[in-house]
């Protein structure tokens, strides 16, 4: 007999148990507020005479991490002159700025969180740099002229940037032998009194400021007059008669011209500088007198000097007279 298998047919119930793991909440980054605008510090808005060099500032803004600098020729910074990103501090140093221009100036601030506005705008122009003064022109006497009185006064132009002037006279054009060497001159006239007859004088005037001295000008020479004696005629002893009256405090003078002449009379104390022009005038042949009225003056020994140049030369010489006289009180 065959054993028999026997199967049983039923439903099998078979669970299956899933663990699931629960989702951990994702962290969320700390993000911090934009910075607030710098505040600029310096060069302070529409500072001046600013260094070619110069280090711009601002202050620490609140959250900041980095700046942004922006300068410019314009206040609109559409001509830039340099951008800087990224700066981890509060300055940043200019170099080689033009001379007496101005510039603007901004920064920004940045972190994680974004940007902030641009601060205010600043400007500031650089200084001009100072340069030596250039060289002055000489005016008079011109350059060349004989017969130059003694005390003569030497006038040069102004020039611009100069605080001071030397001046230089000389016997000779390579001023080897100087008679007067005179610098901090705040004027542009210098009055030379007793120099040498006829003799002929160099001289050249420079301008200093406190970049240092400028060039020489041009050098000019002058010839002073000749020293002269009376010319006397035939018929008068002297061209000059002089009397003086102490009880009105004047001295008269009188002459005679043979013909008519360009004349001077001009007075001189003792030390040869000149108190008194009396007569600078064409006048006609004839006798003519004039009067100095000395009451301002101190007694002593004075000096005149008459000149006669006659209108046609070949009539007659230059007639030219000086003598003392004595001035009482």
């Amino acid at each position: 007999m065959k054993a028999l298998v026997r199967f049983v047919v039923g439903i099998w119930c078979v669970v299956i148990v899933a663990s699931v793991d629960r989702w951990s909440t994702p962290a969320v980054a700390d993000i911090p507020e934009p910075p607030e605008p710098p505040v600029l510090v310096s060069p302070a808005d529409g500072a001046t005479n600013v260094p070619l060099d110069p280090t711009l500032r601002w202050n620490p803004s609140r959250r900041a991490r980095t700046y942004r600098l922006e300068v410019a020729l314009d206040s609109g910074f559409t001509t830039m002159v340099t951008v800087q990103e990224e700066l981890a501090t509060t300055e940043y140093q200019l170099r080689n700025l033009n001379e007496n221009t101005r510039y603007y100036w901004r920064v920004n601030a940045s972190n994680e969180g974004g940007t902030s506005p641009y601060s205010s705008t600043f400007s500031f122009t650089t200084l001009r740099r100072i340069q030596p003064p250039a060289p002055p022109i000489l005016q008079s006497p011109p350059r060349g002229a004989r017969g130059v009185e003694r005390n003569v006064t030497l006038r040069w132009n102004p020039v611009e940037n100069a605080e001071f002037y030397t001046l230089q006279v000389a016997t000779d054009s390579a001023f080897a032998t100087k008679v007067l060497d005179t610098t901090y001159l705040r004027n542009t006239t210098l009055q030379l009194q007793g120099l040498a007859y006829q003799t002929r004088y160099y001289w050249r005037v420079r301008g200093s400021n406190a970049a240092g001295d400028g060039q020489w000008s041009a050098t000019w020479w002058f010839e002073t007059e000749e020293e002269v004696t009376v010319s006397v005629g035939e018929e008068v002893q002297s061209a000059v008669t002089v009397t003086s009256s102490h009880r009105d405090g004047s001295t008269y003078f009188a002459f005679t011209l043979p013909e008519a002449a360009m004349v001077t009379l001009r007075i001189f104390d003792a030390m040869g500088r000149e108190v008194a022009v009396l007569i600078a005038e064409q006048l006609s042949a004839g006798m003519h007198q004039c009067q100095w009225s000395h009451s301002t003056v101190a007694g002593g020994v004075y000096y005149y000097r008459f000149d006669a140049t006659p209108l046609v030369h070949a009539a007659h010489p230059t007639t030219v007279e000086a003598k003392p006289f004595v001035v009482l009180k």
